[in-house]
């Protein structure tokens, strides 16, 4: 506990370890509305908490974007024509659309709920300290997804759904089930045709991962421009 200006300012007593991304978003809200623009020494940030902000940062932005991307090739593949979502087949616009938007809806609305810390981050130091290590975790996260499912995109093209690994799938499955000629060459056209949509939506989670990371850090650059400005007017206004 420290005694600032008449205004006491707790620590440790109050702090409750970040158990996901609302958590530390609401923690790091309350260093904001405590401190004001007190300014205290980094070191009431203690290691352990900068552990934990970065351990929510990098958890949750590493499984909830993992199973994102998992998504992504389906949804490319409505994007080529190739999975109707309702039941249209060949798929519509609409439904291109619509599966557009859902890939890239979850990340974007994500995006936009973590640059809502963007009008904290100048507040005080310990509230920039803070930040700055949830966002190292969180960006070390979607890093880490993005290339993974880079990887593991092209891993699947290459060596996994080739022709020949295709056609010996089709063909020992067709000794069980008794597929026809017909049914069997659809099948080996359709899957050589989604083998397609892997190489893009390699590139589309590593897209998707530049912006994830690119909006709260505009948040940041914007709000500081903002601070400059208002600081300028003040200090103008004064001198009248």
């Amino acid at each position: 506990m420290e005694e600032k200006g008449g205004q006491v300012i707790v620590f440790g007593g109050q702090y409750e370890r970040p158990k996901s991304i609302i958590d530390a978003i609401s923690e790091l809200e309350q260093y904001s509305a405590v401190l004001g623009t007190e300014e205290v020494p980094e070191s009431f940030f203690t290691f352990k908490q900068k552990w934990e902000f970065f351990e929510v940062g990098f958890r949750d932005a590493f499984v909830s974007g993992l199973i994102s991307a998992l998504f992504t090739p389906i949804a490319m593949g409505v994007i080529h024509k190739l999975i109707p979502i309702f039941g249209e087949y060949p798929p519509s616009l609409f439904d291109r659309i619509f599966a557009f938007a859902l890939a890239l809806g979850f990340p974007i609305g994500y995006a936009l709920l973590i640059a809502s810390l963007g009008r904290y981050y100048h507040s005080n130091k310990i509230t920039k300290v803070a930040i700055n290590t949830f966002l190292t975790g969180l960006f070390t996260g979607t890093a880490f997804k993005a290339v993974i499912a880079f990887l593991g995109f092209h891993f699947i093209y290459f060596f996994v759904f080739t022709p020949q690994n295709l056609a010996r799938c089709l063909y020992a499955l067709s000794g069980r089930t008794k597929l026809t000629a017909d049914l069997y060459q659809q099948i080996y056209s359709w899957l050589l045709e989604f083998r397609e949509v892997f190489i893009p939506s390699a590139y589309f989670v590593v897209f998707v991962s530049l912006l994830f990371i690119a909006i709260p850090c505009f948040s940041i650059f914007y709000y500081g421009r903002k601070l400059k400005k208002e600081k300028k007017f003040l200090e103008d206004f004064s001198e009248l």
